[in-house]
């Protein structure tokens, strides 16, 4: 037969009061500390790349970043379609690259720009430079999106599987672009990089993009200017899950008159 002893009072109490002292003290220490525990995590890295474009050459501190580097302008005539070679010419060069083409005057065929990047690409290669992908620079009406996206299908098919398609978005599509025209455009692309800047300068009202980009639930990347502190919309991007990196045109400094 098991006998039970009455514990004394004061033990039981002073185990109560230890009890209540830890739970009091732990639930202060969350209250007023809790917020600094948020500040310590670390944040989530943000991939920097650069836009390398004519009478540029690549900086220090791009060692490790990609460089997407301007190849000339390919127009639609009625005579049919003209190339102006532009930017750096074919060098060694360590970075991963994407080569960038500006389309105007309209859509030239998808067959058309491949067979250039490959040529392009070729030149590249021979320098032992690793070519990654190809970047279309073009803007299309936001109204025409989804014939946009039927032409970028066929980039990609005619594109060869091992390397990437990228091409530059404009602040309209982020404002007034409708949701499935840019989801079927992502689909048919490895990035879209919605350009933020004019000429050389930010949008003028570049929180209401920013602010549009925050809700927008598909992967992007953004691309700014290197000497309009692109640091703080990067910062304040880096909190969207979608949000992928950006892309610095890097412009030369317009130097003082004296």
């Amino acid at each position: 037969m098991k006998v039970f002893r009455k514990q004394d009072p004061q033990i039981q109490k002073t185990r109560w009061f230890f009890l209540w002292w830890f739970i009091g003290g732990f639930s202060l220490m969350v209250s007023v500390y809790g917020s600094c525990f948020c500040l310590h995590t670390p944040k989530k890295a943000v991939l920097v790349d650069y836009w390398v474009w004519a009478g540029i050459r690549p900086e220090t501190g791009m060692e490790k970043s990609v460089l997407y580097i301007y190849q000339g302008i390919l127009r639609k005539t009625e005579e049919g379609p003209s190339y102006e070679r532009l930017g750096l010419f074919p060098h060694p060069l360590k970075q991963n690259i994407y080569i960038v083409y500006r389309l105007s005057g309209g859509l030239p065929s998808a067959e058309e720009i491949v067979k250039l990047f490959e040529v392009n690409a070729g030149f590249w290669i021979h320098h032992d430079v690793n070519v990654i992908g190809l970047q279309l620079d073009f803007d299309s009406p936001t109204s025409k999106l989804l014939s946009y996206s039927d032409f970028l299908s066929q980039v990609r098919a005619h594109l060869n599987p091992d390397y990437k398609l990228s091409i530059t978005g404009l602040g309209d599509w982020v404002l007034f672009g409708h949701k499935n025209s840019l989801q079927t455009i992502e689909k048919n692309t490895d990035e879209i990089v919605f350009q933020l800047y004019q000429d050389r300068h930010h949008f003028a009202d570049i929180e209401r993009y920013i602010h549009k980009l925050m809700h927008l639930d598909m992967p992007f990347k953004v691309g700014l200017l290197n000497h309009q502190s692109p640091e703080i919309y990067i910062n304040k991007l880096r909190e969207s899950p979608y949000f992928r990196g950006a892309v610095i045109f890097v412009q030369k400094q317009n130097k003082e008159k004296s």
